[in-house]
């Protein structure tokens, strides 16, 4: 079992049924996706860090999953589930912590970071965006306390999202605003934007300066009724595909 290479799926022991993480950290050669469920039953970093995550260098997506019914938990858990530098897809859903982990908001060992998506938390700060250049693809979905997102919010600078092409919210109930600036290109290269299930959502930088987005192919707007009376559509060479639905 140690030199298993392939594991879709990790369930934690819950109620004598799964594995303990330490049998997780035995499979050091472990590569290329791999969802760790039932993570509410862990209840300390040190236990989270029997998994070895930060030794799986052949690992490239991770999930990390923590089911509906929280347990009280230590909230260094994260902190303990660091993986590899070498990680590009991370998937956070769930956790009932109301901190980011050290490796992803302080000292960022998972700068090569490709494609990130944060679940049903409330984490404040968010991630320190400046220091993720790589990140192609970023999923915001059912994350509380979050109004305002853009330059100046939770570490969002010029130097963020400088290879950005996809952009999603998804039931985020709070979002008022996402913020532009004049003359900045810190999205030029966004290809496609979702914005689903935001009620309250009322402005975002398009509507106002489509030049910023000269690589918008794709814009959806589903479900974000305080935008059903925006202005005209922008003109823009390369926008094909819009999608515009109100329930």
């Amino acid at each position: 079992m140690k030199c298993l290479h392939e594991l879709k799926e990790f369930n934690v022991k819950n109620e004598g049924v799964g594995f303990e993480m330490k049998e997780l950290g035995e499979l050091i050669e472990l590569e290329g996706k791999l969802s760790i469920c039932n993570l509410e039953t862990v209840a300390s970093k040190e236990e989270a860090s029997d998994a070895k995550l930060r030794n799986k260098r052949n690992l490239k997506e991770l999930r990390l999953v923590w089911g509906t019914k929280q347990q009280t938990i230590d909230d260094d858990v994260l902190d303990g589930l660091q993986p590899h530098a070498n990680l590009r897809v991370l998937g956070i859903i769930n956790p009932g912590f109301v901190r980011c982990p050290r490796w992803l908001c302080g000292d960022i060992s998972t700068k090569r970071l490709e494609s990130l998506h944060l679940e049903g938390l409330s984490w404040c700060p968010l991630p320190a965006f400046e220091q993720l250049p790589h990140l192609s693809s970023i999923t915001f979905k059912n994350i509380a306390g979050m109004s305002v997102f853009g330059p100046g919010i939770s570490g969002v600078t010029e130097r963020s999202f400088m290879h950005l092409k996809t952009l999603e919210f998804e039931n985020m109930p709070e979002l008022v605003e996402w913020v532009g600036e004049p003359n900045s290109h810190l999205f030029s290269r966004l290809e496609s934007i979702k914005f689903r299930g935001c009620p309250l959502l009322s402005l975002f930088p398009f509507l106002e300066c489509s030049h910023r987005f000269t690589n918008l192919c794709s814009l959806h707007i589903v479900d974000c009724p305080e935008l059903s009376h925006f202005p005209p559509m922008p003109h823009t060479t390369t926008l094909t595909d819009v999608c515009v639905l109100f329930y």
